[in-house]
């Protein structure tokens, strides 16, 4: 078998995906359970911890970004990736000079990117002390051509239903999920579908089941937790792909830690 064959036939695929929260860093000896102790600016920091695992695609949410620039660009540029989109989603509530958005960056060459927006709940609640509101949540879609093979990509984000108070059992969070397992519906081979669904679970299927059952996906089970408060919240799903290896990056002073998977494609 010829070398180009070989290489259209079989290869390792390495994604990341992972919520930078602003690209704010802990400040040292601050409470990594507070939203607040995450304040110095970190993009370079996450920039060359993305290098280090050298993936091939990587999701990210909560990405700063104004009609300058982003983060997504920011990072995509130092690691020398020619192909990458931003979606700025609602107003930062990390910074409010900012828009806060989902992207992805690919070694490969990408096309045909959407966008889209869940349900918004309007509640209004406290976090840490403040008055907050849910801000509007979504995604950014893209197909990634792998030599003879075409990769459905997602890069999601969901309300943070248990800062909100919204029991998943209710009627509004089975709308919200109903709105995400409609939106997110596809019929590609080869699927991937990652980022902080804000479900602290180590699978999620129990949770978009029509989705599951429409595009029908498999999911990684988190061998542990993704944040610094012990929760599962970032998840994988996928189809057509051959899980290999996880891995999470705990070492980080994100307030999430990034998820590594290695597929067989």
């Amino acid at each position: 078998m010829s070398l180009f064959l070989l290489y259209n036939t079989f290869m390792m695929l390495k994604t990341m995906t992972w919520n930078i929260g602003g690209g704010k860093l802990l400040e040292n000896g601050k409470d990594p359970g507070l939203m607040s102790s995450y304040n110095v600016d970190g993009v370079g920091v996450i920039a060359d911890q993305v290098n280090a695992h050298m993936p091939d695609i990587i999701t990210l949410q909560e990405a700063h970004g104004n009609d300058v620039t982003n983060q997504v660009e920011q990072i995509a540029n130092e690691l020398g990736y020619a192909y990458y989109f931003y979606d700025a989603i609602s107003d930062s509530h990390i910074d409010a000079e900012f828009k806060l958005g989902n992207g992805l960056i690919s070694k490969f060459p990408i096309s045909k990117v959407q966008e889209g927006r869940f349900l918004n709940p309007g509640i209004h609640f406290e976090l840490e002390g403040k008055k907050a509101y849910t801000h509007d949540k979504g995604y950014g879609s893209c197909d990634i051509t792998i030599g003879d093979k075409t990769i459905h990509a997602v890069s999601l984000h969901l309300i943070p239903f248990r800062s909100v108070g919204l029991d998943f059992e209710s009627s509004l969070a089975q709308d919200i999920l109903q709105s995400v397992g409609s939106e997110l519906v596809d019929t590609h081979e080869y699927q991937l579908i990652q980022g902080d669904f804000n479900i602290h679970s180590s699978t999620v299927d129990s949770y978009l089941q029509t989705l599951f059952d429409s595009n029908g996906l498999s999911e990684l089970t988190l061998p542990e937790p993704t944040t610094p408060k012990g929760r599962m919240y970032d998840h994988v799903l996928y189809c057509g792909l051959k899980l290999e290896e996880v891995k999470i990056d705990s070492s980080v002073k994100t307030d999430h830690y990034p998820v590594i998977c290695t597929f067989e494609l």
